[in-house]
């Protein structure tokens, strides 16, 4: 068996080091970002489902808030209003 050694020389363990804390602070500052993304509402919308007969319909029984300030409700028909009214004709 080979018995290398793979011991590093003085600036071979700066960089290392320098590697270790640059990819602790990527993580982090990724960590923090997807934080703020989530806080802040913008992955908040509605998911949509294909349909072949009309193309992209809304998912239904779904509602959220975009930036955490505009509401917005999709309801078992996957139409864009909380109630299911239906009107009768006479």
């Amino acid at each position: 068996m080979n018995d290398v050694n793979h011991s590093y020389t003085g600036s071979g363990w700066r960089f290392v080091r320098l590697l270790k804390k640059a990819l602790t602070v990527l993580v982090l500052l990724l960590l923090v970002t997807e934080v703020g993304v989530r806080f802040s509402g913008l992955v908040d919308f509605p998911i949509y489902t294909v349909e072949s007969a009309i193309g992209y319909i809304p998912t239904p029984s779904q509602s959220g808030t975009f930036f955490n300030k505009n509401p917005w409700v999709f309801n078992d028909r996957s139409m864009g209003t909380e109630s299911n009214h239906i009107l009768k004709i006479t």
